[in-house]
């Protein structure tokens, strides 16, 4: 069974595609912050990723304890996080394949990885949750998987 990691920090856009992947046979973890997706990966081994770009880095109990004022002007980094993962990731040789799903543009996302120092590969699949098709986007997770 191939096993995924979905990292994003809206719960709505993980339930539909937890959904549809575990009735294809997927087994899926979640992570909702920058810190639970680097734990996981730490104690996991994935097939595949699937990673928001822009939400939190700190632990889902350190987010409760914020205002929504505080997190709101979040300092630019913490909202990052997705590019710090990629960064961390792409430093190790048996890293899985990764696929960017973000409400960015994926000109938006390269532009944020460079002013990171990031350099994103070409042939990294990008998608827009807003207005990439669904199906596509679960399309584009699977031929990721495979």
């Amino acid at each position: 069974m191939k096993h995924v990691l979905f990292v994003d920090d809206q719960l709505s856009t993980l339930e539909y595609y937890i959904s549809k992947l575990k009735e294809q046979g997927y087994e899926v973890d979640t992570a909702f912050t920058g810190q639970d997706a680097l734990d996981r990966i730490r104690d996991n081994k994935y097939d595949l990723i699937v990673l928001d770009i822009m939400m939190p880095y700190h632990r889902m109990e350190d987010l409760l304890q914020l205002t929504d004022e505080e997190i709101l002007h979040a300092p630019e980094e913490n909202v990052k996080t997705g590019v710090r993962i990629y960064r961390e990731l792409s430093k190790s040789p048996t890293r899985p394949p990764i696929v960017i799903l973000s409400a960015r543009s994926e000109a938006d996302i390269r532009r944020i990885s460079r002013e990171m120092e990031c350099e994103l590969p070409a042939d990294l699949i990008c998608l827009h949750k807003g207005l990439d098709d669904p199906a596509d986007i679960l399309g584009s997770i699977e031929k990721g998987l495979h």
